[in-house]
């Protein structure tokens, strides 16, 4: 039987790995917040073992046998958050400490049970991929942390790096969710933090808190092809523009078919609720889509 603590580490350099990070002794002591001494006793003990590839001074690697461990328990915990979160209806800042006991003393016939039962979800609540029972990853979209975006562009947030009770709390109360669309007015010089916009409140985050988000640019009307069809998300207006759009039936869950383009490339036409309505690339910029 695998002890807890060898899962709890396997899992720590799977997660310093998908994050781009190399796992130093000190990245993963920090990870798991024990010493240094402990995690380079532990790493010669699962080198020593073939789970691990270590050599002094420099990062540790997952060896084939490490890496099919690691990714058993990162799929145990990731659909223990999912079980969680939409059927027990934790909030996402309440799942992670739970799942962290039960990946522990779990089946892996218990787990495919469940798997089933959530309909094969490929991310997690905080946006992280789960692996299949094959031990494959989902495809992940090209995003980036919300630090390191343009001023006067609107994002959607695909996942959330930090686990800390805390930071999770602090993303719940101001509507840092997955899907969320954020405006990004601008960044202050000074600490770069920076003035974003949810639907329509303003908020100033740190550039901690930023670097913990990634978002992908928002899908608008405009980025649709013709003959191609999206869902209305939400609309990016206010007053009479927001009014117009919304009296033309551009609301949320409406589906809408790009049918053409005019020859200068402005404006378009659109198929929504059986009717066609051309709109200015302005407009359809104001209009955002539903991922997937």
């Amino acid at each position: 039987m695998i002890l807890v603590s060898v899962e709890n580490y396997l899992k720590a350099l799977m997660h310093i790995e998908f994050d781009g990070q190399q796992a130093t002794t000190s990245a993963m002591a920090a990870r798991l917040s024990v010493s240094p001494a402990s995690i380079t006793e532990m790493t010669r003990r699962l080198s020593a073992e073939g789970l691990v590839e270590y050599t002094p001074y420099k990062p540790v690697e997952l060896t084939g046998q490490g890496r099919e461990l690691a990714i058993r328990v990162v799929r145990r915990h990731r659909l223990w958050e999912m079980f969680l979160h939409k059927v027990l209806k934790l909030s996402w800042d309440q799942v992670h400490d739970e799942a962290e006991t039960l990946e522990h003393c779990s089946s892996e016939k218990l787990i495919d049970s469940i798997d089933a039962f959530l309909g094969n979800p490929q991310f997690d609540p905080h946006g992280d991929p789960i692996p299949d029972k094959e031990g494959i990853f989902p495809d992940i979209q090209d995003s980036k942390l919300l630090a390191e975006c343009e001023v006067g562009e609107m994002y959607t947030i695909v996942r959330v790096r930090d686990r800390s009770r805390d930071l999770m709390e602090y993303f719940s109360d101001f509507g840092f969710y997955l899907g969320k669309n954020i405006f990004l007015h601008h960044k202050l010089k000074d600490d770069h933090s920076m003035v974003v916009e949810l639907g329509q409140q303003k908020t100033v985050v740190s550039n901690f808190i930023a670097s913990n988000i990634e978002v992908v640019r928002a899908r608008t009307l405009e980025d649709l092809k013709i003959h191609e069809k999206g869902m209305v998300d939400e609309i990016n207006a206010t007053g009479m523009l927001r009014s117009r759009l919304l009296d033309l039936g551009f609301t949320n869950g409406t589906e809408i078919e790009k049918t053409m383009i005019a020859p200068s490339g402005d404006p378009a036409s659109y198929r929504i609720r059986n009717t066609t309505i051309a709109l200015r690339s302005d407009e359809a910029r104001k209009i955002l889509l539903k991922n997937g």
